[in-house]
């Protein structure tokens, strides 16, 4: 993950926004908040009891269920979700299903070995390796 420091759009001031485009795909710092989509770090952040209180998981709750439309919801969600340990926990279940993509993708290994259409294999086997190089790239990066 890189960490920039440039004026965040939801403060006039210089402040470090994460830029996590290279490392997951998709513009990060709240542009699914402003467009009214709640994602899985703001789900979490509502069930997180330990490092949020209850009048925050509920006032979070509050602006979910109107999508984050009065003034202020954007930038207060954001808030909370930095408070919560909501993106950490959605990087422990993309390691999850990181984990169980590899175990899928060496189990596909051993069954191509037995399989008698050469192309067949050799197609599976291209997958394969452009799948645990993308695997390898993702756990780089993640590092």
């Amino acid at each position: 993950m890189t960490t920039v420091t440039t004026t965040s759009p939801l403060s006039s001031s210089s402040e470090p926004v994460n830029d996590d485009r290279n490392e997951i795909g998709k513009p990060c710092g709240g542009a699914d908040i402003r467009n009214g989509t709640v994602t899985l770090p703001v789900l979490m952040g509502c069930i997180d009891g330990k490092n949020l209180s209850f009048s925050d998981q509920r006032e979070l709750i509050q602006m979910v269920n109107r999508r984050f439309s009065l003034g202020g919801d954007c930038e207060r969600t954001i808030q909370l979700i930095g408070k919560s340990n909501g993106v950490e926990k959605c990087r422990k279940l993309i390691s999850v299903y990181f984990d169980y993509c590899r175990l899928i993708l060496s189990e596909l290994v051993t069954t191509t070995t037995t399989t008698t259409a050469a192309t067949t294999a050799a197609t599976t086997t291209e997958y394969i390796d452009a799948m645990n190089g993308l695997l390898a790239e993702f756990e780089t990066r993640r590092m």
